[in-house]
């Protein structure tokens, strides 16, 4: 009984510290957040932890659109790939900033967020829309 009891305290703990690395590693970054996100009326920052190896909506409809050629895609026009997407779904895009993600900084697996945030401008009128797509409103 003493045995039983042991392995149910262990696997409650194994089970809490499971929990707790997926609320962590999706949590937001807490430094330099709101110094560089100007706040306008009628419109919200949500943001995007992306996941690596062009796993993402807009990498996906890039590489549908040139033949799944992974070494052609353009990281240093990605900017304009993720608005030019979004604009695709109806939704404008009236700021992008990219910011690092210290959280996930460690982890290098296709299954893991990046090391980096991405936070997009958008109406409050697409803040539904972006929330289907993963993304979460930046409360300031």
């Amino acid at each position: 009984m003493k045995t039983l009891f042991i392995i149910l305290i262990i696997s409650v703990g194994i089970l809490v510290i499971g929990i707790l690395d997926t609320v962590l590693t999706d949590e937001k970054p807490i430094s330099r957040i709101s110094e560089f996100l100007i706040i306008l009326e009628g419109k919200k920052w949500v943001f995007f932890s992306p996941y690596p190896c062009l796993s993402n909506p807009w990498e996906q409809d890039w590489l549908k659109s040139h033949n799944d050629d992974y070494a052609s895609y353009p990281r240093n026009e990605e900017n304009a790939i993720i608005q030019n997407y979004y604009k695709n779904q109806g939704i404008t895009v009236f700021d992008l900033r990219i910011e690092p993600n210290e959280i996930n900084a460690n982890c290098e697996g296709c299954n893991c967020h990046s090391a980096y945030w991405i936070y997009l401008l958008v109406s409050n009128s697409d803040i539904e829309k972006m929330k289907q797509f993963g993304f979460r409103v930046e409360e300031n």
